[in-house]
């Protein structure tokens, strides 16, 4: 098990985090208003603003009575709510976002559906989310932003059985109902919908790229990919993402071309300098993939995830000497690391091999003796995948280590 750096890529536009999650953006200008004139707009206005300028400074108090302040002088004023929403999101009274949205439901309830659909979210809510995304999308069965909420909602749930919300042709109730679906590819379908309705939103060409590789459709990801990169060719997130996305399909060659731009834009990225050493690898390159992680060792040596891809690569070429040098470097820097212990214990667990091809009993039973010792260390750890890997492996190890002791009581009773 290869352990990856991990990374946050930036989502272009922030749509997920600052759109989706947060119900909308910081609205200013003239005010959204149903009536074409508004008693006392004026004064509605400058409580507005002030209620603006409160909010971006998160004094959120002030803001929230110079929001409530303009509604009541402009009833209608749709951006005076949704900047309220977002002064009480600040306090986290999520209570007063819910309620605040609803209020705005006969004023603009395709916004408001989205609005509620994406405070769900953010409060793990899915099945209210998928109900108001769809209520939005019964008022505008085109509304790109609803089923771009909706994709994001069910890639979120990373499940095989997710959940069908549908209207009662009868009751005109929602319901739902399990369904044995994954996921993911759900994700896809909606976001594919959503990039129909708004071909030129990089956020959703972004979000489908991803999902798409994660169910290894890795030609269409690298496509929606491509199609950003060639947009904007100066972004590095993207030229990073794609070039990931090269590695999980192989194409080692295609991966070192845009680690290479990023090499030239940031000689000194040291995640670029591991992702080099991935595709050198990929290559069976592995001087170059060698000197690829040991320049990135060099950049931070107080980083434990830097010495991860060495150490692995050491294992892969069965360099045990190599893979200890590095690993005792890691463990001054992390001591008790999960990912070292299991690392720790694949070392052992190789020695072990060899010696026992070698008829070292001896040696083969105290590198399965020291590997199965790693591996329950690394059942402390919190990570459950660095965990479900020193299990898979503690079984093996038994296995192993009682048929070693047991070939060494038949040779000591002869």
């Amino acid at each position: 098990m290869k352990p990856y750096i991990s990374s946050t890529y930036k989502i272009l536009g922030c749509l997920v985090l600052s759109f989706i999650l947060a119900g909308n953006v910081l609205a200013k200008g003239k005010p959204a208003t149903t009536e074409e004139k508004q008693p006392q707009l004026s004064v509605a206005q400058k409580s507005y603003s002030f209620g603006y300028e409160y909010l971006k400074n998160k004094m959120y108090d002030e803001a929230i009575k110079n929001f409530e302040t303009a509604i009541q002088e402009s009833a209608s004023y749709i951006d005076a709510y949704l900047n309220l929403s977002l002064a009480y999101k600040g306090k986290c009274r999520f209570d007063k976002m819910e309620e605040t949205y609803k209020q705005m439901e006969k004023l603009s309830p395709i916004k408001a559906y989205y609005a509620l659909g994406s405070l769900y979210t953010e409060l793990g809510k899915k099945d209210s989310a998928i109900i108001e995304y769809k209520k939005a999308l019964e008022l505008d069965s085109t509304y790109a932003d609803a089923f771009y909420g909706l994709g994001y909602v069910y890639e979120k749930m990373k499940k095989d059985t997710v959940v069908e919300v549908y209207k009662d042709s009868v009751t005109s109730e929602w319901k739902s109902i399990l369904v044995k679906k994954n996921s993911i590819d759900v994700a896809i379908e909606y976001y594919k919908s959503a990039l129909k309705y708004a071909p030129k939103n990089e956020s959703v060409r972004y979000s489908l790229a991803n999902a798409l590789i994660s169910q290894k459709k890795y030609d269409e990801g690298i496509e929606e990919l491509k199609k950003l990169r060639d947009t904007y060719p100066e972004d590095l997130d993207v030229r990073k993402a794609l070039g990931r996305a090269f590695l999980s399909a192989k194409k080692y060659n295609e991966a070192k071309s845009e680690f290479e731009y990023i090499a030239q834009k940031t000689p000194d990225n040291r995640e670029n300098k591991i992702n080099f050493g991935y595709a050198y690898e990929g290559l069976k390159e592995y001087g170059s993939a060698l000197q690829s992680y040991n320049e990135a060792i060099t950049l931070d040596t107080s980083d434990v995830y830097s010495y991860f891809p060495a150490i692995n690569l050491c294992l892969t070429l069965s360099n045990l000497s190599e893979a200890t040098r590095y690993l005792q470097k890691a463990r001054v820097v992390s001591p008790d690391n999960q990912i070292l212990h299991c690392l720790a214990g694949d070392i052992q667990f190789q020695s072990a091999i060899i010696a026992s091809k070698n008829k070292n009993l001896e040696g083969s039973e105290n590198g399965y003796q020291g590997a199965l010792n790693e591996y329950r260390l690394a059942l402390n750890g919190e990570a459950p995948e660095w965990q479900a890997y020193a299990k898979k492996y503690i079984k093996q190890v038994e296995d192993r280590l009682k048929e070693v002791k047991k070939e060494i009581w038949w040779h000591k009773s002869r």
